[in-house]
């Protein structure tokens, strides 16, 4: 599997894609399946599947992407 690098605008997009959306939107922390555990990092929510897998989460608080 290839290394995820910070791209830009793009960023928002792969977040979005990936079930995980900003919480400042919704006024609380709030994933897109609610069916599942979520936690908050930086300004994203996660949910406890993403977690499982072992992907990367993005953050507003630096411009990497953190592995959880």
């Amino acid at each position: 599997m290839g290394s995820l690098r910070y791209s830009g605008d793009s960023i928002e997009g792969y977040t979005r894609m990936h079930g995980l959306m900003p919480y400042r939107r919704f006024g609380r922390a709030r994933s897109l399946r609610s069916d599942r555990a979520e936690w908050a990092f930086g300004c994203h929510v996660v949910t406890e599947l993403w977690l499982e897998l072992g992907r990367y989460v993005a953050t507003e608080r630096s411009t990497r992407l953190v592995a959880v």
